[in-house]
């Protein structure tokens, strides 16, 4: 197994933990003013209603990046991807990077694009490219709210900072926004095909 290969063994872990527990900060705060209900209620209602919709984003991220924590091996690039992701996500550079899809299909001939082959030998197709403007849009719909929350509440803040430290002990993604958006979406499409296994 090359070096490169060898993931550091709890820095993908401790990530999740500081992510999900910005979520739990998150949650507690937009809860504030409501009325208490269970915990798969509130998945349900996560996961189903209007209100919380800017939310998704985020939460379908750490359900993701929970999945690949699960995983043997993974590679010092996939770790950075996941970071990069990540990072971008809760900066509200995501929205930006994947946003236009144009120069993405000027550098690559149509049958790039139908068949791009991520490292698990899937292929990554238009749909995924084309899907990225809907995950843009969602980057775009969480880092409003996002943003109005780091501002409003000292708690959130906290969370933030100490998931954005934990985020740095994973390597950087030293890539421009035309190969990013494209590692972005190989993981976005490999990741998809985990959450409905």
């Amino acid at each position: 197994m090359a070096h490169e290969d060898l993931q550091q063994p709890s820095a993908l872990p401790a990530a999740s933990r500081s992510l999900r527990g910005l979520l739990g900060v998150i949650i507690a705060v937009e809860r504030r003013f409501g009325h208490e209900v269970s915990p798969l209620v509130l998945l349900q209602q996560i996961m189903s209603e209007a209100r919380w919709s800017w939310l998704r984003p985020f939460y379908r991220m750490i359900v993701d990046i929970d999945h690949a924590a699960h995983q043997q091996t993974l590679s010092q690039e996939q770790l950075a991807v996941i970071a990069g992701f990540a990072r971008e996500l809760l900066s509200g550079q995501l929205a930006v990077t994947l946003a236009d899809d144009r120069d993405v299909n000027e550098t690559a001939s149509s049958s790039d694009r139908l068949s791009v082959p991520d490292d698990d030998g899937v292929a990554v197709g238009e749909a995924v490219v084309e899907s990225s403007a809907d995950v843009a849009a969602d980057a775009a719909l969480f880092i409003r709210r996002y943003r109005e929350l780091l501002q409003a509440d000292p708690e959130v803040a906290i969370a933030h900072a100490a998931a954005l430290q934990a985020l740095r002990h994973l390597p950087s993604l030293d890539e421009g926004v035309v190969r990013k958006r494209q590692l972005y979406c190989e993981w976005l499409s490999r990741s998809e095909a985990q959450r409905q296994q």
